[in-house]
């Protein structure tokens, strides 16, 4: 298992949504992790709806495990949010519904610095000390 993110919101260190704020306004920060192949994220609902794309389990959410996304959010129109997979179905502010629980707002995108080449998808979240 990769130790370099992490995937249990619980084990999240106090603080970690703001550091994660503030290590994502810096561009080169920001570039290299939306720009790393390595940081993408699979959840369990798109292994399971396309099982032939091969994906390892370091990079496999399964359902009850956390990841960062871009989604729609009330309090801005799009931010990276970190969200839970699960079986369940959650609305968003625009009306859609998905099957990830968003837990805690990290950043809107307007707020990314204007240099950075940002993604829409999913993102492992990173130890933040580790890189």
């Amino acid at each position: 298992m990769n130790t370099k993110f992490y995937k249990i919101f619980k084990e999240l260190p106090l603080g970690y949504p703001a550091q994660l704020h503030e290590w994502l306004k810096v561009t080169k920060n920001a570039n290299d992790y939306f720009q790393n192949a390595g940081n993408k994220a699979t959840d369990m609902r798109d292994f399971e709806a396309w099982p032939d794309n091969p994906v390892d389990r370091n990079h496999l959410v399964m359902y009850g495990e956390i990841m960062l996304v871009d989604l729609e959010m009330p309090e801005c129109n799009h931010a990276y949010v970190i969200c839970e997979v699960t079986r369940g179905r959650h609305k968003l502010s625009s009306g859609r519904v998905i099957h990830l629980k968003p837990l805690v707002s990290i950043m809107p995108i307007k707020n990314l610095p204007a240099d950075v080449n940002w993604k829409n998808g999913y993102f492992l979240l990173p130890k933040l000390e580790s890189l």
